[in-house]
């Protein structure tokens, strides 16, 4: 407890001097004061020496607050200018280069994305490039032979004996190019993830049947047995039977353009574990283990027995593959050289 504290002007000392009283206690009662005093000017001086550490404190702490901030900022905004500056590039079509992730905070995080980023971009860029240079191959050489025909003829290289030929051959061609346009048409439909299912209950062994009468002329034109396996009278699949059809359509025609004259194919339908799994297997002279893993892209031909790539737009199977995803199943081939092709798929046995 403080008894007094005042600041006074003392006449002996000639200054302001500033003087607290204290009270002394003995046995609980007031027995005394002790005053202390001290002059002013020392006071202030005290509080100028405080006032200033304070200034000094802060000053420095605000020095190193700045210069801690401007490291951690440069740390954040150097690889965030980077990513910028390789984000432009990116747009510019420069694909070269990923960033180094630093440290394991979120801006490396960021840095790993945006590579994932860079190199899908990257690889899309490469098929858009590609399926380009296919389509434009595609459509170049039926049109080349398309304008060499009606060319020959206009010119008269070609005589009127032979002009019929011609015209077939030149006829023959815009049906290639119609099936490949359809065939690019519905592939990109497929792909745009815009095509809907009509589901019904459907007969297997209807459906096989009678994709088996459709082609059994051709299949006897080179002398190649069909063989059909269904398991059960009555198996039947929730699908849609026209998307179906095309599957397994696709899938045979491949077979027997690929199987040597006199060759078999077989079409088997089982259950199996809740899925029904369909097998077409010819026994053709097979596929290079190297080029296995490309029969399902778009445009990619196996050369036949003959050396020469087989007919067709190449994009059959790309076409049967997208088709069966799109029923949530899933397609393999199992192929040896000299021992045929079996191309397998797999759908939900309910159609789900």
């Amino acid at each position: 407890e403080t008894l007094v504290r005042k600041k006074t002007f003392s006449d002996q000392l000639n200054m302001y001097v500033v003087f607290v009283g204290l009270p002394v206690y003995i046995d609980g009662t007031i027995s005394g004061v002790i005053l202390l005093f001290s002059p002013l000017n020392q006071v202030n001086k005290t509080l100028f020496d405080v006032y200033k550490i304070i200034w000094i404190t802060a000053a420095v702490s605000l020095a190193l607050a700045s210069v801690v901030t401007f490291i951690i900022s440069r740390r954040i905004s150097k690889p965030i200018e980077h990513i910028q500056k390789v984000a432009a590039s990116l747009a510019e079509g420069n694909f070269a280069g990923d960033l180094a992730p630093v440290g394991r905070d979120e801006i490396a995080r960021l840095t790993e994305t945006f590579n994932y980023m860079k190199n899908r971009l990257w690889q899309i860029e490469e098929m858009r490039k590609d399926f380009i240079a296919n389509v434009s191959h595609e459509l170049r050489t039926p049109l080349t032979s398309i304008r060499g025909f009606i060319q020959g003829i206009l010119d008269r290289v070609i005589g009127p004996e032979e002009q019929e030929k011609y015209l077939r051959r030149a006829y023959e061609e815009t049906g290639r190019l119609n099936r490949l346009v359809n065939d690019l048409l519905q592939l990109a439909r497929l792909q745009s993830g815009n095509v809907k299912l009509n589901r019904e209950i459907v007969q297997v062994g209807e459906l096989i049947g009678e994709i088996v009468e459709e082609h059994r002329l051709l299949a006897e034109q080179r002398n190649i047995s069909l063989h059909v396996e269904i398991s059960g009278d009555n198996t039947t699949i929730v699908a849609d039977r026209d998307k179906l059809k095309q599957i397994i359509l696709n899938l045979l025609n491949n077979a027997l353009k690929y199987s040597n004259e006199g060759g078999k194919v077989w079409i088997n339908a089982l259950k199996e574990d809740k899925k029904l799994i369909f097998k077409i297997k010819d026994n053709g002279p097979g596929i290079p283990e190297d080029e296995l893993q490309y029969i399902f892209t778009k445009f990619h031909r196996v050369e036949s027995s003959s050396g020469q790539q087989a007919p067709g737009t190449g994009l059959g199977l790309s076409i049967a593959k997208e088709l069966v995803e799109l029923h949530g199943g899933t397609i393999m081939a199992r192929s040896a050289v000299g021992c045929g092709t079996e191309m397998i798929f797999a759908l939900p046995g309910d159609g789900k």
